[in-house]
């Protein structure tokens, strides 16, 4: 199917609608070429940060998951309690559904390489289904997420979160939400902070994300209809943030479908293996830095995946072997990375 939706301007809208209409199973292509994925997963920080940045809010209302679909924007609802409505972008003049975008984007992927057929057939993307996107994100309790746990394990990060949410056990249980509030962090001094197990500096970027919400330089109005470059840029200037972090943040936390990363190096790693390049043979810039391709020739092969550039990231982990289930799932294997994405 075509892609129809084109434009980045969306209507905004809040809901409380718990109607859900049945979905019709999602139909696999017949496979027209064979794709041999690595046979050892390895576990990268790009899984368990994505797994970080698409987890549900505890706080979320209920969301019809059919409803218009965008190519462009955000697709998941967002919410910040203590507010309990979300924040739903629904883009204008679009055929798109939520139920429909993953097989119209799977179509897609196929139409532009066959030989992905099998793997797609065998390997569902669950992330973008359309129960995957009625489940509203906090933003700022994904992107705080995300920062606790840059540079350390999953069982680490998510021992520091469960010590960070329980400093403020007395105001989330008076509020009736589990996750605290910017205003309630900014409230907290940095020595307090540490006492879950951050470091100076993690305690350091938290606060910078809280003074970004605070002040309104980001909110989940923003962050359902703005733009993939401004909120890249948004994003950034919040200590501790990266390119590669935002970039995650828009694919995995907003579900946007066209998200693409030169800076991963999975994703480095699959093309090149999905292009026949021999990538056990590790290359590097001359830097100190593993490369596997240029940021020219990726882009340049991404192209013709437009508008689904997303869902060939999320198939490209796969073809190199990345643990991609780890995405979704929260048990994780202790398996150590070998070679790791970028992480910032």
């Amino acid at each position: 199917m075509a892609p129809t939706t084109r434009g980045a301007t969306s209507a905004l809208k809040t809901t409380t609608n718990t109607t859900k209409p049945s979905l019709s199973t999602l139909k696999s292509s017949k496979p027209t070429g064979i794709t041999k994925p690595a046979k050892k997963l390895s576990k990268t920080p790009t899984p368990s940060n994505a797994h970080l940045l698409s987890l549900p809010s505890a706080s979320t209302p209920n969301v019809t998951p059919l409803r218009p679909a965008s190519l462009t924007t955000t697709n998941v609802p967002l919410v910040l309690p203590p507010q309990e409505t979300a924040v739903v972008a629904y883009p204008p003049n679009s055929t798109n559904t939520t139920a429909s975008i993953l097989n119209d984007a799977q179509a897609h992927l196929i139409s532009c390489a066959p030989s992905l057929s099998a793997l797609i057939k065998k390997h569902p993307c669950n992330l973008f289904t359309a129960a995957g996107l009625s489940e509203a994100i906090d933003p700022f309790e994904s992107l705080t997420s995300a920062l606790i746990s840059q540079q350390i394990t999953g069982a680490a990060a998510k021992s520091i979160k469960a010590k960070f949410i329980s400093l403020f056990s007395d105001e989330l249980s008076q509020l009736g939400i589990t996750f605290p509030t910017p205003g309630m962090v900014l409230a907290t001094d940095i020595p307090t902070l540490r006492t879950a197990g951050l470091s100076q500096r993690k305690a350091e970027y938290i606060r910078s994300l809280c003074e970004a919400f605070e002040s309104g330089d980001v909110s989940a109005e923003f962050f359902a209809a703005a733009g993939d470059q401004e909120v890249i840029e948004r994003l950034t200037k919040v200590r501790g943030i990266g390119v590669w972090s935002a970039e995650m943040f828009l694919m995995f936390g907003l579900k946007r479908m066209d998200v693409f990363s030169t800076g991963d190096l999975g994703i480095q790693r699959g093309i090149a293996a999905f292009m026949g390049k021999n990538v056990k043979a590790l290359k590097t810039s001359g830097k100190g830095k593993w490369k596997y391709m240029g940021e020219n020739e990726m882009l340049e092969i991404s192209e013709k995946f437009r508008p689904y550039r997303s869902l060939f990231c999320w198939y490209m982990w796969r073809f190199e072997g990345t643990d991609v289930e780890a995405m979704t799932e929260t048990k994780k294997s202790k398996s150590k990375a070998k070679p790791k994405s970028k992480a910032e």
